[in-house]
């Protein structure tokens, strides 16, 4: 008689767990708020593209991630004198273990999804920069090597083309 009660909370405990969340295809992100201690970005979006049919069909853990933002004029953004300006960064996004690689440089940037419509991003070095010819670069952790948290939000296609 004991076995119905348990099997009762064993399966209310698995419909109360969060299904394991994965990178979205296809989304864009926008940033909704920055802990004020650690405000150093003024705008951010984060736009994952499609996966192709090829990495479907292999099996590809990865997904591409466009980062870019703009550097508030306070912390690491006036520090490195990039405020106000557009900077990006390509991320290369596991979507099994969430951690992302940046394009430049062994930054790494984790990636979590608490709800379908909401990402945080968590770094403690994560460069970005103009890379084109001005040479402005900045990280979005200040300074860098201390963790920084961004929490963004599901927005328009649109929002992300825009900065």
């Amino acid at each position: 008689m004991r076995t119905i009660p348990t099997l009762a909370c064993a399966a209310a405990l698995a419909l109360a767990a969060p299904a394991q969340a994965t990178i979205p295809d296809d989304a864009c992100f926008v940033l909704a708020t920055a802990p004020a201690a650690q405000g150093a970005v003024a705008r951010m979006t984060l736009r994952f593209g499609r996966m192709t049919p090829r990495d479907r069909a292999t099996g590809s853990p990865y997904r591409y991630g466009a980062l870019a933002v703009v550097m508030a004029p306070r912390l690491q953004g006036l520090a490195d004198g990039v405020h106000g300006k557009p900077l990006t960064q390509t991320l290369f996004c596991r979507a099994d273990t969430m951690v992302c690689q940046a394009s430049e440089g062994e930054a790494r940037a984790r990636v979590a999804a608490p709800s379908p419509d909401e990402l945080v991003l968590t770094t403690q070095d994560l460069p970005v920069a103009d890379y084109g010819e001005s040479d402005l670069a900045s990280n979005l952790a200040h300074p860098p090597g201390a963790r920084v948290e961004f929490r963004l939000r599901r927005a328009a296609p649109a929002d992300c083309r825009s900065l």
